[in-house]
C-alpha cells in the first residue's frame, strides 16, 4: 500500500513538473514571438525613414537600451531613422539644436574649432551615447560642432519632443541624467588628456576607442582626421602612425587603419582610456533599469 501511495505521489509530482516546464516553454515561445514582432514594427518604421535599410534591435544604441522596450516602443512616434554620411555637420558650434541623435552605427566627433581654423576634439560619440548630451536638459544652442566622422545609421528625435519628455520626468531623463553625469566626466579627463599625454599616447587611446565603438579590426580613418581629431600637426599623426606600423602593431593603407596587435597597443596608450571604460561601465551598470525602480545617475 505505500508502495502504491508512493508511486501516485512521485506521477502527480512528474505530472506537474510537465505541466510547468510546458508553460514556460510557450511563454518562451509567446515572448520570441513579442520580441520578433516588436523589432519588425522597428525596423520597417525606422528604416524605412531612413531612406535605406539598416540593421537595429533594442539593443542598438546602448543608452536606449536601458530603457525597457515598452517605454522604448512608447517613445518610437517621436523617432525617425537617419543615414549619416563623413563629414555631414549635426550642430554647429553656437547655433541653435534642432534634433538628437543617437548613434547605431558609425561615429560622431565633438569638436571645437578655432578661429585659425585648427580643431581638437571634446568626445567622441558612438553607439554608447548621444549628441548634445550637455545642452539635452538646458538651452538649445550647441557649445560644439558635431560631425560625422565614419558613416553609419542612427536615430533622431527633435529637441522639443525630447524635452517634453524629459519634463514627464520618466526614465529617460534618470537615463540622460547619468548620461550627463558620465559626459561631464569624460570631458574632464580628456582636458587632462590634452594637456599632460604625449601625441604618441593619446593617438593610441583615440584608436582604440575608435574600435571599440565601431566593432571593427579596421578602421576607416585618415590621417588628416585622426590629426583635427587630436589637435596636432598631421605630420606628427603620420610619424606616430609609421612608428606603430614597423613595430607590427597597426597595418595602414589608404584612408585606412588596421589593428594588428590590441593587447601591445593597449600597453601604450594613456591611463585615460582605462578611466573611459570605467566612466562608461559605471554608466551602464547603475542605470540599467531592473523592472523595480527608475534607474539611478552614474
Amino acid at each position: 500500500m505505500d508502495d502504491t501511495r508512493d508511486l501516485i505521489e512521485r506521477a502527480r509530482r512528474v505530472g506537474e513538473e510537465a505541466r510547468r516546464a510546458e508553460a514556460r516553454s510557450q511563454q518562451l515561445v509567446r515572448t520570441s514571438r513579442e520580441i520578433q514582432n516588436w523589432t519588425a514594427r522597428v525596423q520597417g518604421r525606422l528604416a524605412g525613414e531612413a531612406g535605406s535599410q539598416f540593421s537595429f534591435h533594442h539593443q542598438s544604441n546602448r543608452l536606449l537600451s536601458l530603457l525597457p522596450s515598452a517605454e522604448f516602443e512608447r517613445l518610437l512616434p517621436s523617432f525617425q531613422g537617419v543615414t549619416f554620411t563623413p563629414k555631414e555637420v549635426l550642430h554647429r558650434s553656437n547655433a541653435p539644436i534642432d534634433y538628437i541623435y543617437f548613434p547605431i552605427s558609425g561615429l560622431l566627433s565633438a569638436a571645437i574649432t578655432m578661429d585659425n581654423g585648427s580643431t581638437i576634439e571634446v568626445a567622441p560619440i558612438g553607439s554608447e551615447g548621444a549628441s548634445a548630451a550637455l545642452t539635452a536638459v538646458g538651452p538649445y544652442i550647441s557649445p560644439y560642432d558635431v560631425v560625422v566622422q565614419i558613416s553609419g545609421h542612427g536615430l533622431r528625435i527633435g529637441v522639443h519632443a525630447f524635452q517634453e519628455e524629459l519634463r514627464r520626468g520618466g526614465l529617460l531623463q534618470h537615463v540622460m541624467a547619468g548620461y550627463q553625469t558620465a559626459c561631464i566626466s569624460l570631458s574632464s579627463t580628456q582636458i587632462a588628456c590634452n594637456g599632460l599625454h604625449s601625441a604618441s599616447k593619446r593617438c593610441c587611446r583615440r584608436l582604440l576607442g575608435t574600435q571599440d565603438r565601431i566593432a571593427s579590426d579596421e578602421l576607416p580613418l585618415t590621417h588628416e582626421l585622426l590629426a583635427h581629431t587630436l589637435g596636432v600637426r598631421r605630420v606628427t599623426v603620420t610619424e606616430e602612425l609609421g612608428g606603430l606600423q614597423k613595430r607590427g602593431i597597426i597595418g595602414i593603407r589608404p584612408g585606412r587603419i588596421k589593428i594588428l596587435d590590441r593587447p601591445r597597443l593597449e600597453s601604450l596608450a594613456c591611463e585615460c582610456y582605462r578611466a573611459d571604460n570605467a566612466v562608461l561601465a559605471r554608466l551602464f551598470l547603475t542605470n540599467r533599469y531592473d523592472g523595480a525602480r527608475p534607474p539611478l545617475t552614474a
